[in-house]
């Protein structure tokens, strides 16, 4: 994985959500910052095994997993 995972994920949440860009850091909770809602961490997980090929997990979609784009692109590493 690289830097290009990461912009394909701020990309695809500023396009769905309507956040800007400067707002979806690294590390920002996606969740607890009002970035994105439990639906939305739905769309996020089909678009990642879509546009990236993996197979997410209900289980896996924790907060551990999925609070930032950090730990996104992380638990991605993993699957592959």
């Amino acid at each position: 994985m690289s830097s290009n995972t990461q912009e394909k994920i701020i990309n695809f949440i500023c396009d769905n959500y309507q956040v800007e860009r400067d707002k979806v850091g690294l590390d920002s909770s996606l969740m607890d910052d009002g970035i994105i809602d439990s639906s939305g961490i739905i769309d996020l997980v089909c678009f990642l095994e879509e546009d990236l090929g993996c197979s997410i997990d209900d289980a896996d979609i924790t907060v551990e997993n999925f609070d930032n784009v950090r730990a996104i692109e992380d638990y991605i590493k993993k699957k592959n």
